[in-house]
């Protein structure tokens, strides 16, 4: 006999952004606070301003994944964006990706030259249930048509880095001691999300 009882583990639903419902400044504001949570000891230098992630969301909404719960919170998310060539040398110069600008991202599949994985973080209860990878798949889906064969990465957590080991990343760069990672995917090789 078992003395403690199952515990029930959390629902989540995991859409693209233009999917989900959801107020564009509000999901801004959710995915900050998971942001801060996850990695407490960045800033705005990492992060951007709420407006910069309004702008972005704007330039680049089919590469936001979002996990929700059963009541509409959000549980996480993971969110791509395709990069021109000067938003690619930016990255593999070591500079810091909460300061990039319109200028720094692809307008169109012909002038992307990576897709980049700008965040990804999975609030705590959430964790280890497959989250991160359902919202990496997700977000892979949503940039199919725009670019897919590169995908750049900047290891801030071992979380994150994990998610991307099963495309075979090849360390490109540094940023702040922090590892730069290039994968390529195949949208027919990608294994269902569970």
């Amino acid at each position: 006999m078992n003395p403690l009882p199952a515990l029930p583990v959390p629902w989540t639903c995991v859409v693209p952004f233009g999917k989900s419902g959801r107020d564009a400044a509000a999901t801004v504001r959710a995915l900050r606070a998971i942001e801060a949570e996850h990695f407490p000891a960045h800033d705005a230098a990492d992060f951007g301003t709420v407006e910069s992630d309004l702008t972005l969301l704007g330039l680049a909404p089919h590469g936001l994944a979002l996990a929700l719960e059963q009541g509409g919170a959000l549980a996480g998310f993971c969110w791509l964006v395709p990069l021109n060539a000067a938003g690619e040398a930016r990255l593999l110069r070591g500079e810091r990706d909460g300061g990039m600008t319109p200028a720094h991202f692809a307008g169109s599949a012909a002038g992307c030259r990576a897709v980049y994985m700008t965040s990804v973080a999975v609030r705590p209860h959430f964790r280890g249930q497959g989250v991160g990878s359902r919202l990496l798949h997700c977000a892979l889906r949503g940039m199919d048509d725009f670019h897919p064969r590169c995908l750049l990465q900047t290891a801030w957590s071992a979380c994150g880095a994990g998610l991307i080991k099963r495309y075979d990343p090849v360390r490109v760069g540094t940023c702040e001691g922090h590892p730069i990672f290039r994968a390529s995917w195949d949208r027919f090789a990608l294994r269902p999300a569970a």
